[in-house]
C-alpha cells in the first residue's frame, strides 16, 4: 500500500489525467476506440457486439417480424375478449404451480391424491375454457402467429441462443463483481488500521473503527468510521472517515456523495436538499441527534457535534479534512464507470453505431460529454493536491 505525498499525487494527476469533456472530435475517436479495444476483452461486451452485429446483419427481416408483431398487438388490444383471456391465463399459471406443488407433496406423503385431482380437474376444465376462446378470436391467433414468426427468426439466426449467452455471462459477472468488491473492503480496513489510526489517536484515546454507519441516512452510508469516545452518554468525535473504492474512476462519484451526506451530518442544510432525506426518523430531512450506531456489541452515539473535525475549506468550499479514499492505483479514463458502462453499452447495442462515420461519432461525443458529470477523479486528485495532509488521505492500496 501506498499513501501518496503531494508530489506524487500531482504527478499523478499530470500523467494520467484525461480532461474528457475537452476531447474534440479525434480526440474522442481515439478515447472510445481505447475503450472498445480494452471492453472487448470482457466476454459480456464481447457478447454483446456480437448480438449487435447479428441485429444488425438480419435488420429488415427482424424489423419486419417486429411491426407484423407490433401491429398484430395493437388489433389484438382492441378486443373485449383480451381481458377474459388474460384473466385465464392467470388463472392457468396459478392452477398449474398448485398441480406441480402437490405432485410433489403426494409423492412426499404430505398431501391427499385426492386435492391433487380436484386441481387437475378445475385445471382441465380451464384449459378447456382457454382454447375455445383463443380459437374463437382471430386476433388472439394473429398476435401468437406472429410472435411464433418472429421467435422462429431468432432462433434460426442464432439471436435466442445469443442472448441466452449473455444472460449467463451477465450473472458470472455480477458474482466476480461481488466477490471482487468484498476483498477490497479488506484491504481498505487494513489500511485504515496500520496508515491512519496511528496518527489519528493520542494516548489514552479510547478509538474505534466503525464499518457501514447509516445513523438513518437515507442517501448514504459511510465505510469506516474512526470515532474516539470523549466520556460516557457523550457523542463520540469522528477523527476520520475512510471510503473505499476499488475503481479510482469512481473516486469522483464517491466523493460528490460524501460532501452531500456531511454537510447533512453536520447540520449544513446549504449543503443538501432536505426532500431527499425525509425518512419516518428524520420527517423533516434535517439530521437530529443523538442517534446511535451499534457494531460488536458496542453502543456509540452521535449528533452533528460528531463531525466538526470533518470541515469545509474555505478556499474551495469542500470538506477535505479527514475524509479519506483508499483506491487502486489505475489508468484514470475521465468518466466514472457507471458513466463508462452507459457509453460502452450504447456503443454495443446500438446497430447504427459506426466509430469511422463523423456524424455518428459527432452525436456519440455531444451526448457523452452532455452526460458525463464535470467534476471527475483527476479534478478531485488535484483538490487534495492542493496540501501535502490532503495528499496524504489518498492510499493507493
Amino acid at each position: 500500500m501506498q499513501r501518496l505525498s503531494q508530489k506524487d499525487l500531482i504527478d499523478f494527476v499530470e500523467t494520467h489525467a484525461v480532461h474528457f469533456h475537452a476531447l474534440d472530435l479525434d480526440g474522442f475517436r481515439t478515447w472510445l476506440s481505447r475503450r472498445i479495444e480494452e471492453s472487448l476483452r470482457q466476454p459480456y461486451f464481447a457478447q454483446q457486439c456480437r448480438i449487435r452485429e447479428l441485429k444488425r446483419e438480419h435488420r429488415r427481416r427482424l424489423r419486419d417480424r417486429e411491426r407484423r408483431l407490433e401491429k398484430a398487438a395493437d388489433a389484438y388490444a382492441q378486443v373485449p375478449a383480451r381481458e377474459q383471456i388474460e384473466q385465464l391465463e392467470h388463472k392457468l399459471d396459478s392452477l398449474g404451480q398448485g398441480v406441480a406443488g402437490l405432485t410433489k407433496a403426494v409423492a412426499e406423503g404430505r398431501a391427499e391424491p385426492e386435492k391433487l385431482a380436484e386441481f387437475e380437474g378445475r385445471f382441465e376444465e380451464a384449459t378447456g375454457q382457454y382454447r375455445q376462446l383463443v380459437a374463437s378470436t382471430p386476433e388472439r391467433k394473429r398476435l401468437d402467429r406472429a410472435r411464433a414468426s418472429l421467435e422462429r427468426l431468432r432462433d434460426e439466426i442464432g439471436l435466442t441462443d445469443a442472448e441466452t449467452e449473455l444472460e449467463a455471462l451477465g450473472r458470472r459477472q455480477g458474482k466476480s463483481s461481488t466477490a471482487s468488491g468484498t476483498h477490497f473492503e479488506t484491504v481498505s480496513s487494513s489500511a485504515t488500521h496500520q496508515l491512519f489510526l496511528p496518527e489519528l489517536v493520542r494516548e489514552g484515546d479510547q478509538a474505534h473503527v466503525l464499518h457501514g454507519v447509516t445513523l438513518g441516512c437515507a442517501r448514504g452510508e459511510l465505510d469506516q468510521v474512526v470515532v474516539v469516545r470523549r466520556a460516557e452518554n457523550v457523542p463520540v468525535e469522528v477523527r476520520a472517515i475512510v471510503e473505499a473504492k476499488r475503481n479510482i474512476n469512481d473516486l469522483a462519484h464517491g466523493f460528490r456523495q460524501r460532501q452531500e451526506n456531511l454537510a447533512w451530518f453536520a447540520g449544513d442544510a446549504s449543503g443538501y436538499d432536505p426532500a431527499l432525506y425525509r425518512t419516518d426518523r428524520y420527517p423533516e430531512g434535517h439530521f437530529q441527534g443523538p442517534v446511535t450506531h451499534e457494531e460488536e456489541g458496542q453502543t456509540f452515539l452521535f449528533d452533528t457535534s460528531s463531525f466538526e473535525s470533518i470541515t469545509k475549506d474555505a478556499e474551495s468550499g469542500w470538506r477535505l479534512d479527514h475524509l479519506c479514499f483508499v483506491t487502486e492505483r489505475r489508468p484514470l479514463l475521465g468518466v466514472g464507470m457507471a458513466e463508462h458502462g452507459q457509453i460502452l453499452n450504447r456503443v454495443a447495442t446500438d446497430p447504427a453505431f459506426n466509430i469511422d462515420s463523423k456524424a455518428v461519432l459527432g452525436r456519440y461525443r455531444k451526448w457523452a460529454q452532455r452526460m458525463v458529470e464535470p467534476m471527475q477523479t483527476e479534478d478531485v486528485l488535484a483538490l487534495y493536491a492542493r496540501r501535502d495532509d490532503w495528499a496524504r488521505q489518498i492510499v493507493f492500496a
